[in-house]
């Protein structure tokens, strides 16, 4: 499936520096091959590097699935050191997304540094977990 429509290329870019939150943006190409933003998903914290590392799997078996890292992500009180964002796909409508899933690293990890596919590893279908 895919992570905008059926069928259709999707680029996924991350901008960690982008608004001074980061951002990943999902671009198609238009009828000119001229890549064309489509949806953007912001940072919720100033200077977190939301966008760092971004990787796309089927979670749920479903569409794709938007994996996002946020290494520099930082709350002192909670003692988070870092974060990766968890963005299951609506079926390709990006706009009715509800809240993403946020997973927390332990304090000065980084945590979101690096994500990846790394596939089907039990092999029941769903993609990486």
């Amino acid at each position: 499936m895919g992570i905008m429509s059926l069928g259709e290329l999707t680029f996924v870019a991350g901008a960690p520096r982008a608004n001074h939150t980061g951002a990943v943006v999902l671009l198609r190409k238009d009828n000119v091959y001229r890549l064309v933003p489509e949806h953007i998903f912001w940072g919720e914290e100033l200077a977190s590097s939301f966008g760092y590392s971004v990787a796309t799997t089927d979670l749920n078996n479903d569409w794709t699935d938007l994996i996002v890292g946020a290494p520099n992500f930082f709350d002192r009180k909670a003692e988070i050191g870092g974060a990766v964002y968890v963005y299951l796909n609506p079926f390709g409508h990006w706009d009715d997304q509800a809240r993403p899933i946020r997973l927390n690293g332990t304090y000065d990890s980084m945590f979101g540094m690096t994500v990846n596919n790394i596939g089907d590893l039990d092999q029941d279908g769903y993609g990486g977990e």
